[in-house]
């Protein structure tokens, strides 16, 4: 399983490849309303969108979300929204996962969200496809756990913070004892997170569902398809849900 700065680098090559293709009007063709109550699943729709960062934070402003792009930016990056650029770039691209949690907790922190530091952003690559990433945001209650591999399960891990693979679900311990609570989780393209404009509505629409407080055990049914080399069908699924939600096509978030 390649770590996060590895597919953050071919989430790079994709974009030249990808986003950048395509041009949809999104303004003319869905409800940007309807699409935040989504969640995070509906972030290719800003991805492939022409509507500006500051757009959609007002949009976030006006739909009355805790958290708004401005927010993450203040909270996480430490810049004032009005002075950062119309592309979202201020220097502070994430490489790995571990960045990506940090970046979180300073946003659930700011929040004053409980235990804010337990909570952790993940991903897990599509088998034999790295340009499409499982990720979720779970609450763990310990920064020191004992798990078996995901790819090896009779082989035992011991992990902490400074492990990539700390940064991976894991619903249960070696002992059998329930250890992951999953609150947000979404499929996605790698070329809907390269750059940094995405990483911040990823941060921002992941910390709105975080914050809640409502469990998706359901996850847990999605990840053993997608491990079993079933990704496709998780995506389709996610795309038809999230199309029927704002009222588009199917297919629209799925660019291979």
């Amino acid at each position: 399983m390649k770590p996060f700065a590895g597919l953050l680098i071919l989430a790079m090559i994709f974009s030249t490849a990808g986003c950048q293709l395509v041009e949809v009007p999104v303004t003319a063709t869905y409800s940007v309303g309807k699409s935040l109550e989504v969640g995070t699943s509906a972030l290719p729709y800003y991805a492939y969108s022409d509507l500006s960062l500051q757009a959609l934070n007002q949009r976030m402003q006006e739909a009355d979300m805790t958290v708004t792009i401005s927010e993450t930016y203040e909270m996480a990056y430490g810049k004032l929204f009005s002075k950062v650029l119309p592309d979202g770039e201020t220097g502070q691209v994430i490489g790995n996962m571990r960045d990506a949690t940090e970046y979180f907790q300073r946003i659930l922190s700011g929040n004053n969200i409980k235990d804010s530091g337990h909570y952790y952003l993940t991903s897990m690559p599509a088998p034999e496809n790295q340009q499409f990433t499982l990720f979720a945001a779970v609450y763990r209650p310990y920064a020191y756990i004992e798990v078996y591999d995901k790819q090896n399960p009779s082989k035992k891990l011991t992990l902490t913070q400074s492990d990539m693979e700390f940064y991976i679900p894991y619903e249960q311990d070696v002992s059998g004892e329930a250890l992951d609570t999953v609150y947000e989780w979404f499929a996605l393209s790698t070329d809907c997170y390269a750059k940094q404009r995405h990483q911040a509505l990823l941060l921002t629409l992941a910390a709105n569902e975080v914050i809640k407080q409502k469990p998706r055990p359901d996850y847990w049914t999605a990840e053993k398809k997608w491990l079993s080399g079933d990704y496709m069908e998780v995506l389709t699924a996610q795309d038809r849900a999230v199309c029927r939600a704002v009222g588009v096509e199917p297919g629209f978030t799925i660019r291979k």
